[in-house]
């Protein structure tokens, strides 16, 4: 009786096991159409990673003599950053050099040091633009570096 009042959209030989599972969908010729339209879009979105890869070379460049510097000459590399991020604007070598700092001081006062990961993630939180990252990946730490060069401009 039941049966005639909920018909199943299963059919008998479906059932197998404590749960109905239908069969799965077959992509139709749309479908592998949007698909193929979406792979495109996202390649002609996606950076060029010898870009990042130079992007990091410099950060790591710009950081290399800072682990030597003593707090007040860390201070001083500082100020000169934020002097140059006032004058210049958000220029690249600037905003890299600044990341380097954070990256230090960070290092330095939390006993955490950035990621590439993380240090890519700033410089489009610093331009306005979103960020999507996987949980813990460190969204915090990411958020750090923007945050703190826009506090240094």
């Amino acid at each position: 009786m039941s049966s005639l009042l909920f018909p199943s959209p299963f059919h008998p030989s479906q059932v197998q096991g404590l749960y109905a599972e239908r069969e799965p969908r077959r992509p139709g010729a749309l479908d592998d159409a949007i698909a193929r339209l979406a792979g495109r879009m996202t390649r002609v979105r996606e950076a060029p990673r010898a870009r990042l890869a130079r992007q990091l070379a410099q950060v790591e460049e710009a950081g290399a003599d800072l682990p030597a510097l003593k707090p007040d000459g860390l201070v001083d590399a500082t100020r000169t950053v934020a002097h140059r991020l006032r004058r210049d604007g958000f220029d690249e070598e600037t905003i890299l050099g600044s990341f380097a700092i954070v990256r230090e001081q960070s290092a330095r006062t939390l006993g955490m040091r950035h990621h590439d990961r993380q240090l890519l993630g700033g410089r489009p939180l610093l331009l306005g633009r979103l960020v999507e990252m996987e949980t813990g990946e460190g969204q915090t730490l990411t958020a750090t570096v923007s945050a703190s060069t826009a506090a240094l401009a």
